[in-house]
Protein backbone atom coordinates (compact mmCIF):
# COMPACT_ATOMS: atom_id res chain seq x y z
CA UNK A 1 0.00 0.00 0.00
CA UNK A 2 2.73 2.65 0.83
CA UNK A 3 4.66 1.93 -2.38
CA UNK A 4 1.43 2.63 -4.22
CA UNK A 5 1.19 5.87 -2.21
CA UNK A 6 4.88 6.47 -3.24
CA UNK A 7 4.62 6.14 -6.96
CA UNK A 8 1.21 8.04 -6.85
CA UNK A 9 3.11 11.16 -5.08
CA UNK A 10 5.76 10.81 -7.28
CA UNK A 11 3.60 10.50 -10.17
CA UNK A 12 1.93 13.69 -9.06
CA UNK A 13 5.04 15.92 -7.95
CA UNK A 14 6.56 15.26 -10.91
CA UNK A 15 3.10 15.66 -13.37
CA UNK A 16 2.81 19.41 -11.89
CA UNK A 17 6.18 19.93 -12.75
CA UNK A 18 6.02 19.01 -16.13
CA UNK A 19 3.15 20.48 -17.06
CA UNK A 20 3.59 23.71 -14.89
CA UNK A 21 4.57 26.85 -16.99
CA UNK A 22 5.37 29.79 -14.78
CA UNK A 23 3.20 32.62 -16.44
CA UNK A 24 5.04 35.38 -18.06
CA UNK A 25 4.23 38.97 -16.53
CA UNK A 26 5.30 42.21 -18.00
CA UNK A 27 7.94 42.87 -15.46
CA UNK A 28 10.22 39.98 -16.94
CA UNK A 29 9.35 41.72 -20.74
CA UNK A 30 10.73 44.93 -19.07
CA UNK A 31 14.06 43.07 -18.43
CA UNK A 32 15.32 43.18 -21.98
CA UNK A 33 12.45 45.80 -23.74
CA UNK A 34 12.91 48.24 -21.34
CA UNK A 35 15.95 51.54 -21.86
CA UNK A 36 18.95 50.31 -22.18
CA UNK A 37 18.72 46.74 -24.39
CA UNK A 38 19.80 48.18 -28.24
CA UNK A 39 18.71 44.59 -29.37
CA UNK A 40 15.02 45.24 -28.46
CA UNK A 41 11.90 47.15 -28.73
CA UNK A 42 11.60 49.62 -25.72
CA UNK A 43 8.66 49.43 -24.43
CA UNK A 44 7.91 50.11 -21.21
CA UNK A 45 5.03 49.25 -18.21
CA UNK A 46 4.43 52.89 -18.38
CA UNK A 47 3.55 53.67 -22.09
CA UNK A 48 1.07 50.34 -22.20
CA UNK A 49 -0.43 51.94 -19.06
CA UNK A 50 -0.98 55.53 -20.80
CA UNK A 51 -2.96 53.68 -23.56
CA UNK A 52 -6.07 52.42 -24.05
CA UNK A 53 -4.48 49.10 -23.13
CA UNK A 54 -3.64 50.06 -19.61
CA UNK A 55 -3.39 46.93 -17.28
CA UNK A 56 -2.91 44.64 -19.76
CA UNK A 57 0.19 41.97 -19.56
CA UNK A 58 2.24 41.63 -22.97
CA UNK A 59 1.13 38.00 -23.43
CA UNK A 60 -2.30 38.72 -23.52
CA UNK A 61 -1.76 40.65 -27.29
CA UNK A 62 1.43 38.55 -27.97
CA UNK A 63 0.11 34.88 -27.27
CA UNK A 64 2.62 33.42 -29.67
CA UNK A 65 5.29 34.51 -26.50
CA UNK A 66 5.26 31.05 -24.17
CA UNK A 67 9.00 30.79 -23.33
CA UNK A 68 11.98 33.66 -22.37
CA UNK A 69 13.79 34.34 -24.28
CA UNK A 70 11.29 34.42 -27.02
CA UNK A 71 11.87 34.07 -30.86
CA UNK A 72 13.03 37.33 -32.33
CA UNK A 73 10.68 37.55 -35.14
CA UNK A 74 6.90 37.26 -33.30
CA UNK A 75 3.47 36.76 -35.14
CA UNK A 76 1.53 40.12 -35.77
CA UNK A 77 -0.71 40.79 -32.96
CA UNK A 78 -4.46 39.39 -33.74
CA UNK A 79 -6.46 42.65 -31.89
CA UNK A 80 -9.08 40.54 -32.90
CA UNK A 81 -8.83 38.19 -29.46
CA UNK A 82 -9.91 41.15 -27.68
CA UNK A 83 -11.47 43.15 -30.23
CA UNK A 84 -13.93 41.09 -32.35
CA UNK A 85 -16.31 43.84 -33.02
CA UNK A 86 -14.18 46.17 -34.49
CA UNK A 87 -12.51 43.71 -36.48
CA UNK A 88 -15.59 42.39 -38.03
CA UNK A 89 -16.55 45.60 -39.39
CA UNK A 90 -13.46 46.22 -40.92
CA UNK A 91 -13.74 44.12 -44.16
CA UNK A 92 -12.35 46.42 -46.88
CA UNK A 93 -10.16 49.28 -46.88
CA UNK A 94 -11.84 51.69 -49.72
CA UNK A 95 -12.43 49.52 -52.63
CA UNK A 96 -10.06 46.51 -51.86
CA UNK A 97 -10.92 43.70 -49.60
CA UNK A 98 -9.05 42.37 -46.70
CA UNK A 99 -6.82 39.66 -47.63
CA UNK A 100 -6.61 40.91 -51.70
CA UNK A 101 -3.98 43.55 -51.04
CA UNK A 102 -1.13 43.72 -48.60
CA UNK A 103 -1.08 47.38 -48.33
CA UNK A 104 -4.59 46.89 -46.56
CA UNK A 105 -3.48 48.48 -43.21
CA UNK A 106 -3.81 46.53 -40.07
CA UNK A 107 -5.03 47.90 -36.62
CA UNK A 108 -1.28 48.51 -35.52
CA UNK A 109 -0.40 51.19 -39.20
CA UNK A 110 -3.59 53.39 -37.95
CA UNK A 111 -4.42 53.14 -34.12
CA UNK A 112 -0.48 52.43 -33.28
CA UNK A 113 1.41 49.47 -31.32
CA UNK A 114 2.05 50.05 -27.51
CA UNK A 115 0.49 53.62 -27.68
CA UNK A 116 -3.15 53.55 -28.83
CA UNK A 117 -4.90 55.96 -27.53
CA UNK A 118 -9.04 56.40 -27.88
CA UNK A 119 -9.77 58.42 -30.90
CA UNK A 120 -11.34 61.24 -28.60
CA UNK A 121 -8.03 61.56 -26.97
CA UNK A 122 -6.33 64.74 -29.42
CA UNK A 123 -3.15 62.90 -29.53
CA UNK A 124 -4.49 59.74 -30.54
CA UNK A 125 -3.63 58.88 -34.41
CA UNK A 126 -7.54 58.03 -35.18
CA UNK A 127 -8.78 61.60 -33.62
CA UNK A 128 -10.59 63.47 -36.00
CA UNK A 129 -7.56 66.20 -36.17
CA UNK A 130 -5.26 63.29 -36.91
CA UNK A 131 -6.52 61.89 -39.38
CA UNK A 132 -5.12 64.02 -42.27
CA UNK A 133 -1.07 62.90 -40.78
CA UNK A 134 -2.81 59.62 -40.37
CA UNK A 135 -4.20 58.34 -43.35
CA UNK A 136 -1.55 60.65 -45.70
CA UNK A 137 1.20 58.29 -44.43
CA UNK A 138 0.11 56.05 -46.72
CA UNK A 139 -2.66 57.85 -48.89
CA UNK A 140 0.23 60.55 -49.87
CA UNK A 141 2.69 57.94 -50.57
CA UNK A 142 3.61 57.52 -54.33
CA UNK A 143 4.06 54.04 -54.33
CA UNK A 144 0.53 53.57 -53.39
CA UNK A 145 -1.25 55.91 -55.34
CA UNK A 146 0.65 54.27 -58.74
CA UNK A 147 -1.12 51.15 -57.56
CA UNK A 148 -4.41 52.03 -56.56
CA UNK A 149 -5.43 54.29 -59.91
CA UNK A 150 -8.67 55.14 -58.44
CA UNK A 151 -6.84 57.49 -55.72
CA UNK A 152 -6.59 60.69 -56.41
CA UNK A 153 -2.55 62.35 -56.94
CA UNK A 154 -3.03 63.95 -53.73
CA UNK A 155 -5.63 62.27 -51.62
CA UNK A 156 -5.48 64.34 -48.70
CA UNK A 157 -5.62 67.78 -50.16
CA UNK A 158 -9.15 66.53 -52.03
CA UNK A 159 -9.87 65.00 -48.57
CA UNK A 160 -9.11 68.76 -46.74
CA UNK A 161 -10.35 70.17 -49.19
CA UNK A 162 -13.86 68.70 -48.88
CA UNK A 163 -16.42 68.63 -46.54
CA UNK A 164 -14.80 65.61 -44.74
CA UNK A 165 -11.73 67.43 -44.62
CA UNK A 166 -13.61 70.56 -42.37
CA UNK A 167 -15.78 69.01 -40.01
Amino acid sequence: MLKKMFWLMLFLVLSSVAFSQDEIETEQCAECHGAGNEKAAIVTPDQIDASVHEGTDCIECHEDIVKLPHLEKLDQVNCGSCHEDETAMYKQHGIPTLGSDPQIPACKDCHGIHDVLASDNINSRSHPGNLTETCGSCHEDPDVIKKHPFLPDHPVLTYQSSVHGSI
